[in-house]
């Protein structure tokens, strides 16, 4: 978010915001009791899609004419590759290879609504995926579709400031719905799609399911061929694509990590050794949940958290891209994962408000104290997800154990 906004317009920058605790409320509403007995209908779903996607949209672009900075940089991009020009040979871009073609593709639809609507279809096909997954469309705590549908940075981010994610999580869903079908190179095919048409981050979605117990090799060929296939042929060609990795590692402190407040007030930064408590704590992790039996979800919200908690960049929206590994997770938990997801939606949807505006001290000592609780709450929700995996890892252990 600007930071000019909260001093220029304060009252509409908290207009902008008010979206978020709504949204976190109605993702809640399944567990009230009254709304389940009246309200878990298909058509409510529907309903919540068409007032945070259609609707949203309009408001954004039509009524506020709202362009954000990113939708521009987009737009951009597929401009360059209708005039001919090509991604890392021709210009920068921090997106996988595929990504600018897709731009270039929508933009020769609509110019005005083209990246938008294929965004949009992106997350309506995701919900439609993780619907036929598990749980149906009705809004419910166990359903799939509805925690990724109602998971406030899926749609808040997609339309306010019109980010990419939404192609990210629709390849994560469909690799998880082929893999729940056994079909295992269809999987694969997903990932590769995800790692060749979305962000180079999307790796990090791609890793944990390809490393699973159960994962067979027909699945990482789908995903290795093609995708090294590509990257080869671009580093043969001498073009500068690993450009937005050394980027990830070069922002030490960048959006809710456990460094942000750090950065800023101290000026911490690990240098060259960024990564490694990430990696550190990955390595463990996956150490002791793959020991336990823990299956592609689970090893997909550690790599999450961990990440979350302790890379050296962190925007807000990164979290869409896993939304629906999260999502399964959640739905096949306890109450209390339904209550985390809630309050995580919040934290992570407020981020860029509180680092934006009170944490620059424009509203005095309160506001940054209130900033750096809201910065904070990610950090703390990461760890109590950290915390569950492991706990829940000690129990599979104990469920193997008895079985034998």
């Amino acid at each position: 978010m600007n930071p000019e906004l909260w001093h220029a317009h304060p009252a509409l920058a908290l207009l902008s915001w008010l979206p978020v605790p709504l949204g976190t409320l109605a993702l809640w509403l399944p567990a009230w009791p009254p709304f389940g007995r009246r309200l878990a209908r298909p058509w409510v779903g529907w309903v919540f899609f068409a007032l945070t996607r259609v609707v949203f949209t309009v408001v954004v672009f039509s009524v506020f004419a709202h362009r954000s900075t990113d939708w521009l940089g987009d737009q951009s991009q597929g401009e360059w590759v209708l005039a001919g020009k090509l991604p890392y040979r021709d210009f920068e871009t921090l997106f996988a290879p595929g990504l600018p073609f897709l731009y270039a593709v929508a933009l020769s639809v609509s110019h005005a609504w083209g990246l938008i609507a294929c965004f949009i279809c992106a997350d309506l096909g995701a919900f439609l995926v993780l619907a036929k997954l598990s749980g149906g469309t009705a809004p419910s705590s166990r359903s799939v579709a509805w925690n990724y549908l109602a998971f406030t940075p899926v749609w808040y981010f997609e339309i306010r400031y019109a980010q990419e994610e939404a192609l990210a999580a629709l390849c994560l869903a469909l690799a998880l719905f082929a893999f729940s079908r056994r079909r295992q190179a269809w999987a694969g095919a997903a990932l590769a799609l995800g790692q060749l048409f979305t962000k180079i981050l999307f790796g990090l979605c791609a890793l944990p399911l390809l490393v699973a117990r159960g994962t067979r090799g027909s699945a990482r060929l789908a995903y290795f061929v093609p995708v090294a296939a590509v990257y080869l042929g671009m580093t043969v060609a001498g073009w500068p694509w690993a450009v937005g990795v050394t980027h990830q590692a070069g922002a030490f402190g960048s959006g809710p990590t456990l460094w942000r407040l750090p950065a800023l007030w101290w000026n911490l930064d690990l240098g060259r050794f960024a990564m490694a408590p990430f990696a550190l704590a990955l390595m463990v992790g996956w150490w002791r949940l793959i020991r336990a039996g823990a299956g592609r979800v689970e090893l997909a919200a550690w790599l999450w958290g961990c990440y979350a908690l302790l890379a050296p960049k962190l925007l807000p929206m990164y979290v869409v891209m896993v939304a629906p590994a999260l999502a399964v997770w959640v739905a096949r938990g306890s109450p209390a994962r339904f209550r985390w997801w809630g309050l995580y939606a919040l934290a992570f949807a407020t981020a860029w408000y509180a680092d934006s505006g009170l944490v620059q001290g424009g509203f005095g000592r309160w506001g940054v104290a209130l900033g750096a609780m809201l910065l904070l709450l990610p950090p703390a929700l990461d760890a109590w997800l950290l915390v569950a995996l492991w706990r829940g890892a000690d129990q599979d252990a104990m469920r193997a154990v008895t079985a034998e």
